[in-house]
């Protein structure tokens, strides 16, 4: 299997079937998650080293993550799943990422679990190079 070693994403391995790289990565709360660097061109060191800073925005802006969500769709809980309006950012504070797909030039998608809070859906967090909201996105 092919892989690549980085300084700052670890090491990663190619999917040609996913046309990415992928390695698992400690986060700042000591949690793992999947990590994904689109590559469709198979250009490897230079997709990489083009991630390095969408990585490195989103820890910067890790505590931020969840507020976004909270931010973005405390009313959809409560309007769609008659949820506390106190509860919500509380639980949000807890919901754990699943995934990290780094697209290189465009933006950073973050999955999350929903624990529930959300009916089962993902909650998807997308974010620029600096890890500034995009948008967030309910799923499935």
């Amino acid at each position: 299997m092919e892989s690549l070693s980085d300084s700052v994403l670890g090491v990663l391995t190619w999917d040609a079937e996913l046309t990415s790289w992928n390695s698992d990565v400690i986060l700042p709360d000591g949690s793992r998650a999947e990590m994904s660097v689109l590559d469709e061109e198979k250009e490897g060191v230079r997709v990489i080293e083009s991630a390095r800073p969408y990585f490195a925005g989103l820890i910067k802006n890790y505590k931020a993550l969840r507020q976004y969500i909270a931010d973005d769709l405390l009313d959809v809980a409560i309007r769609n799943w008659s949820a506390d309006a106190h509860d919500v950012p509380r639980e949000v504070a807890h919901l754990k990422i699943e995934a990290i797909h780094i697209i290189p030039g465009l933006f950073t998608e973050v999955f999350f679990d929903d624990s529930g809070i959300f009916a089962g859906h993902v909650i998807i967090v997308r974010t620029d190079k600096e890890g500034g909201k995009v948008d967030v996105t309910i799923e499935g």
